[in-house]
């Protein structure tokens, strides 16, 4: 590929059609499923419309409050097909407690039976903050208010599986959960006053491949959402639940994820032609 790049190129759809073409046109018949993070120009919306597509009865889309997600509620309204119900929750992943608000708004919202929860909301790369739950920011909204949201969600989940057969949550893992370090505990606990441990500390970006602390961060929260994905097949499959435990990493997807994080802006001050070429997106492509 070299230090070439065209938006163009990246927003060429090489998999959906094929896979479509291979799905029965009701394949998601009646099913009510939750999304979060589906806003902008992201994966999210994109699964939503494609649910929408293959016959989903209800959509509802699990976002934090605000003109994004007013707008991304309003857009996916317009793009789906005629009996297909759209509804937002507020979730805003950055506070627990919101996160509990949600989970009987989302109960109604389904009628008690939810047939997907696809946990796909994310961020990268971000500066190193503390929650006011006190985890960092990173962390929690990537892992631990999805898993939150997945437990309150579970008895949803059983229910559908129990009246259609199945059910099933999906993770959105990266290609980043590949990174040399294996699992640091300490990363999911309450950040201490001293801060995270030393390697996942501070603002450091580094390139894409560098061992940054930014980059570290999101490297575990991708790797955390693999391992929760097989740990909890492992014990659905033990009690002999028809809820399925899934997790993808979508490659390479020309989505706001990199333009949006904060070591994007760092890489555009001191090396943009680095910045276009991996943080590529609509506002910095190299044409």
């Amino acid at each position: 590929m070299g230090l070439t790049y065209s938006q163009q190129n990246y927003d060429k759809d090489r998999y959906t059609q094929p896979y479509l073409a291979s799905q029965p046109a009701d394949a998601a018949a009646g099913k009510a499923i939750a999304i979060t993070g589906a806003t902008g120009n992201g994966l999210g919306l994109k699964f939503a419309k494609l649910a929408a597509s293959l016959g989903a009865s209800k959509i509802i889309l699990l976002n934090r409050p605000s003109e994004r997600s007013r707008k991304a509620l309003a857009d996916l309204a317009e793009a789906v097909p005629a009996g297909c119900t759209v509804t937002h929750v507020d979730c805003d992943l950055n506070s627990l407690d919101a996160v509990k608000a949600a989970a009987p708004a989302l109960a109604a919202q389904c009628d008690g039976k939810l047939d997907v929860l696809m946990l796909n909301s994310g961020i990268m790369a971000s500066p190193d903050e503390t929650t006011e739950d006190g985890y960092n920011r990173e962390i929690q909204v990537n892992v631990i208010a999805q898993l939150l949201l997945l437990k309150l969600a579970m008895p949803l989940l059983e229910a559908a599986a129990a009246a259609r057969g199945e059910a099933r949550f999906c993770f959105q893992s990266s290609g980043a959960r590949l990174g040399s370090t294996p699992i640091i505990d300490a990363a999911f606990d309450k950040v201490p006053p001293q801060g995270l441990p030393e390697e996942l500390r501070g603002d450091k970006g580094g390139g894409m491949m560098s061992a940054g602390p930014a980059w570290k961060r999101y490297h575990q929260t991708k790797l955390a959402n693999s391992l929760s994905m097989m740990i909890l097949h492992e014990k659905l499959q033990e009690k002999g639940s028809k809820v399925k435990a899934l997790c993808c990493a979508p490659g390479l997807a020309a989505t706001d994820l990199q333009v949006r994080s904060w070591a994007h802006h760092l890489h555009r001050a001191h090396a943009p032609w680095f910045a276009k070429w991996v943080f590529y997106g609509p506002k910095y492509a190299v044409l």
